[in-house]
């Protein structure tokens, strides 16, 4: 009687399954094996008799397209009598992820200091439900599809179907951008809230340090470089902005006699 087991009969698309003879025969029969799959690439294998122990070709087989595939086996005897199993397998797609916003570009996303991050994950292809991974920094933990993160470091985020097949492996990574510490100085040092500046070293310029990422300012004279000109007494302003607008805004104030 012909027969096989094939392990498993899900498989994921480009996976590889194998197939084995499990026929029972006498011990003194020729065997001739024919292998068909999807109704089509046959293979054959010719064994041979009388040690009394059941020959078993084996053959691992990728599917590439999706659905339900037919694997067939047809053996023969040495008395010329055929007998046939048949076995359908299934091949489930992978899942593909995407990830918003994206962890990737540009190097990476950036976080403020006590701050976070929401991620979520979307998927195309493959059945539900879905089971999502995150390893940060070499540590696994299963996540929903919407998930916060406020901590720096490589992330990587997989998931994996109901078939058990897995998806494309998203790496990204999250630094820490530093705040915004806005100074306001004068002549190359950090001046006081208030200043004298003798009157004929007017004009003058007024500077914008900051500790953080910064490369937007605002005086309240309008002036919008890291910089401004004075040319009188009185109080001058500026706000200095992160690089993305993510992190909060700093000022600096400084009174001018």
């Amino acid at each position: 009687q012909a027969g096989f087991p094939a392990t498993p009969h899900t498989v994921c698309q480009n996976g590889r399954i194998m197939v084995a003879d499990s026929s029972t025969l006498g011990p003194s029969a020729v065997w001739q094996y024919y292998w068909t799959f999807n109704a089509g690439n046959p293979y054959e294998y010719v064994g041979g008799s009388g040690t009394g122990l059941p020959i078993s070709p084996v053959q691992a087989v990728t599917f590439y397209s999706l659905g339900s595939h037919l694997v067939k086996l047809k053996i023969t005897d040495s008395t010329g009598t055929v007998s046939t199993a048949t076995m359908y397998i299934f091949v489930a797609a992978n899942p593909f992820i995407t990830i918003t916003p994206n962890l990737n570009m540009f190097g990476g996303a950036d976080i403020c200091q006590s701050d976070s991050l929401h991620v979520v994950g979307n998927v195309t292809n493959g059945d539900y439900p879905i089971t999502w991974m995150l390893v940060h920094n070499g540590d696994s933990t299963n996540i929903d599809s919407s998930f916060w993160l406020s901590q720096t470091g490589d992330y990587q985020i997989t998931a994996t179907n109901n078939s058990g097949c897995p998806s494309n492996a998203y790496n990204g990574n999250i630094s820490m951008q530093a705040p915004v510490d806005a100074h306001i100085s004068y002549m190359g040092t950090t001046a006081p809230n208030a200043l004298t500046i003798c009157e004929n070293l007017l004009p003058a310029y007024l500077y914008c340090q900051t500790s953080g990422p910064s490369n937007q300012f605002l005086w309240s004279k309008g002036d919008m470089g890291y910089n401004t000109e004075i040319d009188s007494s009185g109080t001058y302003s500026v706000i200095a902005t992160s690089w993305n607008n993510e992190c909060p805004n700093d000022t600096d104030e400084i009174e001018i006699t």
